[in-house]
């Protein structure tokens, strides 16, 4: 698959990923934060939790090992991205760190949504 059409597949899966959370009871706060060359896919917030969430979309089948699908650098750039985050807009509520897993091979989404996938601790 061509780098476009990767880029094209993750905006597909992210805006699925959305309206799965959405659809959830998860209100957008933002999506792809950026700080400086970290990213944060979607930060929404579900009653007085706010939640970075981590994006993954992929045409085969989903590999449910975290750290095969979110290396530990990964993990590391999207806590820093958190922790600038919440510096920037005065986060005081609980947080955690998901990952979504979007299997799409069709225009039919199935989710994996991996709740506390990494800790701001690492």
């Amino acid at each position: 698959m061509s780098n476009n059409s990767n880029i094209i597949l993750g905006r597909e899966g992210e805006k699925a990923a959305l309206k799965f959370l959405q659809n959830n009871g998860y209100k957008l706060l933002h999506k792809n934060w950026r700080h400086k060359k970290m990213e944060i896919d979607l930060v929404v917030k579900k009653q007085n939790k706010v939640v970075f969430v981590e994006v993954k979309t992929r045409k085969n089948a989903i590999n449910s090992l975290i750290n095969d699908v979110v290396s530990f650098s990964q993990q590391k750039r999207i806590i820093d991205a958190a922790h600038n985050y919440i510096d920037e807009f005065n986060v005081d509520e609980d947080i955690r760190f998901d990952l979504i897993e979007v299997h799409m091979p069709n225009k039919s989404p199935k989710f994996v949504h991996h709740k506390d996938f990494t800790y701001p601790t690492l």
